[in-house]
């Protein structure tokens, strides 16, 4: 007895069990969903017996265009191009004109922070959520993006009139009073440098002139940002 011979006894037991009508079983006895079959994809049955002898159009992956041809519903119905020669994948689609003349289909394209348009106009104009920074060209971006040295808007406006805390090597910091809040913001430590310190008070200066809760020295991390509060330690 043939091993393929028990792979497909093997195969047929297991759909036996199963819903017959929803399975199909490869001539190498694999089993994979029916709906597989005739999907004009070679690789499902790895000897492609899901594809021998199909013809017409698939119930599950295509469309059967007017002049009786098929295509794959999936990516070619309401895509903007004509995949069947008569046109009619392209009829009674649920399109949305974007700004430069470009179509892009489907009613959920629109305000779903996905660019489908090349002009990124169906994003436009939408209503912007309490999370969310609104650009002055009407795109949405989410509010933590806005004064972060990064222009995230294409016109630039989530960094406009934003008042930058400076690190001493130029670099910019979100907004606020970053000086001696004991968290690094600045490559440069600068806004952790000369702080006071109450060092009878549970407190210890590293190094680098950065101030840290004592607990926190010798604890096996790099609380410092220089690691000074990791040196010595027995």
């Amino acid at each position: 007895m043939s091993y393929s011979f028990v792979l497909v006894i093997l195969a047929v037991s297991v759909v036996t069990h199963a819903n017959e009508k929803d399975y199909f079983i490869c001539d190498s006895g694999d089993i994979i969903p029916d709906y597989y079959r005739c999907d004009h994809i070679d690789g499902d049955c790895g000897d492609k017996s899901d594809e021998a002898g199909c013809s017409g159009c698939s119930d599950y992956w295509d469309f059967e265009c007017r002049d009786g041809t098929c295509i794959n519903a999936m990516f070619d119905l309401c895509d903007g191009y004509n995949d069947c020669a008569d046109g009619s994948d392209e009829d009674n689609c649920d399109a949305f004109k974007c700004e430069d003349g470009t179509t892009t289909y489907l009613g959920y394209d629109e305000c779903d922070r996905y660019f489908d348009c090349p002009d990124k106009s169906d994003e436009k104009h939408c209503e912007c959520k309490e999370n969310e920074f609104k650009c002055d060209d009407g795109l949405c971006v989410p509010r933590h993006y806005q004064c972060d040295d990064y222009e995230d808007c294409d016109d630039g406006s989530d960094e406009k009139d934003c008042d930058y805390y400076v690190c001493e090597n130029g670099d910019k910091e979100r907004p606020g009073d970053r000086k001696c809040d004991m968290v690094i913001d600045c490559k440069d430590f600068s806004d952790e440098k000369d702080c006071p310190c109450d060092e009878e008070g549970g407190f210890w200066r590293c190094s680098n002139g950065k101030c840290i809760h004592d607990y926190l020295k010798c604890n096996g991390y790099d609380s410092c940002g220089d690691n000074s509060d990791e040196w010595n330690c027995d």
